[in-house]
């Protein structure tokens, strides 16, 4: 059994949709995760607000990756004790967006290829949705 409950095509829109309502890049991926995280809208919001612009605006690590590990800790279920599990699918999704996008600092992403956020908010709902197929 899948625990896909959404289309990566769902969660696409999703994020697209938010983002283009002003929600921050770090709430665009958490909220297209509802099944995966079982929060309120609001509470999904509110707790990934801090990450955008890189860590409260200091253009350190995108908002994009830190909500893929939020969002891998959720993942992890009733063994939220198995730290090891959850880092290795961190260092696992946080190396693909690595290779797609070259770092994960904010102000180099902003710079580097010059990728509008969407792009990424984009390429971290796919990467977290397809680490999702291969674990169900």
């Amino acid at each position: 059994m899948s625990i896909i409950l959404k289309s990566l095509n769902e969660r696409l829109s999703i994020a697209r949709e938010l983002r283009a309502k002003g929600y921050g890049c770090s709430q665009c991926v958490m909220l297209a995760f509802p099944d995966i995280h079982n929060l309120t809208e609001n509470q999904a919001a509110a707790l990934s607000i801090g990450h955008g612009g890189g860590i409260g605006g200091q253009g350190l690590t995108c908002g994009c990756v830190m909500a893929m590990s939020t969002l891998s800790g959720f993942m992890s279920g009733e063994n939220i004790t198995d730290k090891p599990t959850t880092y290795k699918k961190v260092r696992i999704m946080t190396q693909e967006f690595i290779d797609r996008n070259d770092t994960v600092l904010c102000r180099e992403l902003k710079t580097i290829g010059k990728r509008p956020c969407i792009e990424l908010i984009e390429d971290t709902v796919r990467i977290i949705h397809n680490n999702l197929e291969s674990a169900g």
